[in-house]
């Protein structure tokens, strides 16, 4: 497969040739980004925020606040570091309720 290297916010990519974002291809970076959303990443920070608010806000809204914040990670190319910075603003949000 012939691929083309691009560089985006000071990182090289590979991707297939003939794909392009504004076809909708999946680059193979938010494969692997998925993986890391909607493993086990997040399961611990939901479970950690559980135990931090747990008495003062319902565990099903500790849940949707941390999905809400993964989901504009969504498009992140580097996926190292998504469930520390959601931990961070799904904790910030939850302090302001």
């Amino acid at each position: 497969m012939q691929t083309v290297e691009s560089l985006s916010k000071g990182y090289r990519t590979a991707r297939p040739a003939n794909c392009s974002r504004a076809v909708g291809c999946t680059p193979p970076t938010q494969a692997v980004l998925t993986k890391a959303v909607d493993g086990g990443g997040l399961d611990e920070v939901k479970a950690r925020l559980v135990r931090e608010f747990g008495g003062q806000v319902t565990e099903d809204e500790i849940k949707r606040v941390v999905d809400e914040e993964a989901a504009k990670f969504a498009e992140a190319e580097i996926d190292k570091f998504v469930p520390v910075l959601v931990e961070r603003r799904a904790r910030k949000r939850l302090r302001h309720l």
